[in-house]
């Protein structure tokens, strides 16, 4: 897809280690948008596809060119477009085996100072209605897809704060007071204090609503577990 006059979209590469507040800053102030609502996302490109990350009205499976994709099974890497990736909400055709190298990414050619407002925007908002500190960001994903109009289906952060558990604390690990749906870390903190955690806040969820969360971050070296 390109411009309404038939000029082709303008594409960002980046490679998979590049964390997603500094792409969406970089490419705004080169004059690129589209990708400025990355700019709160605590992640980086290969997450981002591995995830379809997304937040702000934007994600990934809205602007993704391509992914080179590395399978540690065969050895070999492939390019793969939205098609193969089949990206959905937090999920996406990119197995345990793949490893994500980089993306290419459409953007659109955008004045860099109202791009620039726009990130400010989602800053704010983020500062705003999310915490700080060591976090992972959204622990689960919402039952309802992406949070929408009100009236729809509670978002987990409400399901959550709905049994009271805000602030709720396991070891080193807490719910947070701000947001539900993110678990602050002490600076000394344990995994395993958050793994368990996660645990508890789904199991309690399931009991009281009947809702089955399910968990956005993946987790590793946790053994057989993981996920």
């Amino acid at each position: 897809a390109g411009a309404p006059d038939g000029t082709p979209a303008p594409i960002v590469g980046a490679g998979a280690a590049v964390p997603l507040p500094a792409l969406a800053r970089q490419s705004a102030a080169r004059g690129l948008g589209g990708l400025e609502w990355a700019v709160g996302i605590p992640g980086s490109v290969g997450g981002a596809v591995r995830m379809n990350a997304g937040g702000h009205g934007g994600d990934i499976a809205a602007c993704i060119e391509s992914a080179t994709v590395f399978d540690l099974r065969t050895g070999r890497s492939g390019v793969r477009g939205p098609d193969d990736l089949a990206l959905g909400y937090r999920t996406s055709a990119v197995g345990p085996d793949d490893v994500v190298v980089g993306a290419r990414l459409r953007c659109a050619a955008v004045d860099p100072d109202r791009a620039r407002s726009e990130l400010d925007a989602v800053v704010a908002w983020r500062r705003e209605n999310q915490p700080g500190g060591q976090n992972a960001g959204s622990v689960f994903a919402n039952p309802s897809g992406p949070a929408g109009p009100s009236g729809e289906e509670p978002g987990a952060g409400a399901l959550i704060d709905g049994l009271g558990l805000k602030g709720h604390r396991l070891g080193t690990a807490h719910v947070s007071e701000v947001h539900a749906n993110f678990i602050v870390a002490d600076p000394d903190g344990s995994a395993d204090d958050v793994a368990e955690l996660i645990d508890f806040l789904a199991d309690r969820v399931l009991a009281a609503t009947g809702t089955r969360l399910r968990v956005e971050v993946r987790r590793v070296g946790f053994g057989a577990g993981d996920g």
